[in-house]
């Protein structure tokens, strides 16, 4: 039998032992950035994409956006996973689908177990904060662990407040004071621009801008619950109403353009890899409606994705492959070189697309809301959407009904045509794949565990069924 001998080891050698291990578990230098790189995620609430210059926008609504993107990769067809705020940031900072995280409904709540991407990078050495503006994303919600600061000071105090609040400028400024004060480490920044979400009324010279001379009597309030914005109304007013909308996405640009200058002027813009990405879009009575998280048509689901990596090759391009949202998580730790559990995440890595051009191959997408309904004023079920490879997109409503559309989104890109009654052999097995998706997401939800229900306090309460949220 061997002895064991012990040995006295100099500090130095300690540290270069666990530096050693700590590569191994998995914080390793990648092939393309490294753990000194630092990270800035951007989400933009309600932004839908096809109101970007980037993605062929033409009102003015974001030259800072665009000048990003022309220097960086953009995602022409990415897609959120529920049309509205809450379950798609969970899938953003978990790589998980709504259903599979289960952070679905207003009552949800991120339990201590999940593996969110601020919590991965802090146990890798990174200096993480959250700068968030919406009342779905207070810390009830479970997002801020895994961040050392998490500041909802931004966060209005009444429904009416959260409506009407100006925010970029503030989100700017202290994201700024935020990397003034942080140390030598890497950080990873979450800034949730709040804006576009309804109410809209930008500054004046915003709506100069994109609607001079307006003398009708329409206004961006209280959107929901308005009998003057219907199927029919007046074309100048909805002109209108779309116009403050864009006010409110040119009102965050520049808000964001300060903040691109502020990097640039602190020598970190070369350095830092920036993600901007919508949570979901908005509705402008493209299927009768307004506002958001009842359907997961086209305009609440497809939403702008960039990513702005200037050490990648090619650090400009732009693809047409569907991705998720919940690719940001993987793409931004394998980018960073730093491990991640396969088993645990369901988005895919984007970094052999960007850099080698290789496909994700025949990839459905799902999405989906509890708070579905066919009609404005209709019942509540569940609307699930899929997205097949070809382009073909499945959409299933179930209450006391089932109600299943078919389009094809090559040849009808804003879904006006339902296919199903001509193609019913396509409908039936493409439901088949759709019970599948939901089947696997059930039983990953049922394997993780993530999530639990947590009842909502009077404020909560009465926040969220001002916002709209609740009936």
């Amino acid at each position: 039998m061997s002895a064991c001998r012990f040995h006295r080891f100099s500090p130095l050698t300690v540290a270069l032992v666990l530096a050693a291990a700590w590569c191994a578990a998995g914080c390793h230098r990648g092939p393309y950035a490294g753990p000194r790189h630092s990270v800035l995620l951007l989400t933009i609430d309600s932004l839908r994409a096809d109101h970007l210059g980037c993605y062929g926008y033409r009102p003015p609504t974001s030259p800072r956006l665009d000048a990003l993107a022309a220097q960086s990769i953009l995602f022409r067809r990415a897609y959120a996973t529920a049309p509205w705020t809450l379950p798609s940031h969970v899938s953003i900072l978990t790589g998980l689908d709504a259903a599979a995280h289960g952070v679905d409904t207003d009552r949800a709540v991120l339990g201590p177990r999940a593996a969110t991407l601020a919590g991965v990078l802090r146990r890798h050495g990174y200096h993480t904060g959250a700068i968030v503006c919406a009342p779905l994303l207070r810390e009830r919600y479970g997002l801020a662990p895994g961040f050392d600061n998490y500041d909802t000071s931004l966060i209005a105090a009444s429904y009416r407040a959260a409506r009407r609040v100006k925010v970029a400028s503030s989100v700017t400024k202290k994201a700024l004071a935020f990397l003034d004060q942080s140390t030598d480490r890497p950080f990873f920044l979450w800034l949730h621009y709040w804006d576009p979400h309804y109410d809209y009324d930008p500054p004046p010279r915003y709506v100069e801008l994109f609607d001079p001379g307006y003398r009708g009597r329409l206004d961006g309030y209280d959107i929901q619950n308005r009998t003057d914005i219907v199927p029919g109304m007046n074309p100048a007013d909805l002109r209108h109403l779309i116009a403050l909308y864009d006010g409110e996405i040119r009102y965050t640009d520049d808000g964001i353009g300060a903040l691109l200058d502020g990097l640039r002027k602190r020598g970190l813009l070369n350095n830092t890899l920036i993600v901007v990405v919508g949570d979901h879009g908005e509705e402008f009575l493209d299927h009768g409606g307004t506002g958001h998280t009842w359907t997961c048509y086209e305009e609440l689901v497809h939403v702008p994705l960039i990513l702005h990596a200037p050490w990648l090759k090619p650090a400009a391009a732009s693809f047409d492959e569907q991705v998720s949202i919940t690719d940001i998580y993987p793409t931004v730790l394998s980018l960073l070189g730093i491990a991640y559990d396969p088993l645990k995440v369901q988005g895919r890595s984007l970094v052999n697309l960007i850099t080698r051009g290789e496909s994700l191959g025949a990839r459905f997408l799902l999405m989906e809301t509890r708070a579905g309904r066919l009609h404005p004023n209709g019942k509540v079920g569940l609307w699930t959407a899929m997205l097949t490879p070809a382009g073909a997109k499945l959409h299933h409503y179930a209450r006391e009904e089932t109600v299943e559309m078919l389009f094809d989104l090559a040849a009808d890109p804003r879904e006006r045509r339902d296919l199903s009654a001509e193609r019913p052999a396509q409908v039936e097995e493409l439901h088949a794949q759709l019970l599948q998706m939901r089947r696997r997401d059930h039983q990953l939800f049922e394997r993780l565990r993530l999530s639990h229900e947590q009842a909502l306090d009077r404020q909560q309460t009465d926040m969220l069924r001002g916002l709209g949220y609740l009936q």
